[in-house]
């Protein structure tokens, strides 16, 4: 009986190979961002970590460089206006090109009803969830377009953003507008 496995591996391997890419991952300083970080740099891609937290950005380049991954991180609060461009630049410095941006980036739900948001919370959902992926995807997106090499921009929704959830009505409001923005 053979074993088929090896062939399958090979296949697959292929099928997600990032080797020679450079891929920007937002919000990767915890949580998804993080994962998300770590398996496309074990697929040979060269990651750029973003997010405000630098202690934690390093601590991730570190573990994508101790398996052999290669990483740096970018720290940025994508909240404040010229983000983007701030970070479209550091990322074109440190690796001279980008293949895919991952829009990550993205406060979770204060679990509360719709009255006890204050404008502030409401504000701080929206500029990172909503805002800061649009003004992302804009600004790679034209760098993309302009250099003709293409590229992809994966933005990430939630479920909360197709059906009510109660008591997450920012984040499921923003989520909502992450879809539509993509589609």
């Amino acid at each position: 009986m053979s074993n088929r496995l090896p062939r399958v591996n090979q296949y697959l391997g292929g099928l997600f190979d990032l080797s020679g890419m450079s891929v920007v991952v937002t919000g990767a300083s915890q949580g998804l961002g993080r994962q998300i970080a770590t398996a496309l740099a074990n697929a040979g891609a060269h990651v750029l970590v973003t997010a405000r937290r630098e202690v934690q950005l390093e601590e991730v380049v570190n573990e994508i460089t101790a398996a052999g991954g290669s990483a740096t991180a970018v720290p940025v609060d994508l909240t404040k206006e010229g983000a983007a461009e701030t970070l479209l630049a550091a990322t074109l410095e440190k690796s001279g090109q980008v293949d895919v941006l991952v829009n990550n980036a993205g406060v979770s739900p204060f679990v509360q009803e719709p009255q006890a948001y204050s404008e502030d919370d409401w504000d701080k959902i929206f500029d990172l969830n909503l805002k800061a992926t649009f003004f992302c995807a804009r600004a790679f997106g034209e760098w993309m377009i302009n250099e003709g090499r293409g590229g992809s921009i994966i933005n990430l929704g939630s479920v909360a953003g197709l059906h009510s959830i109660r008591g997450v009505s920012a984040y499921a409001a923003s989520k909502a507008g992450v879809v539509q923005l993509t589609r």
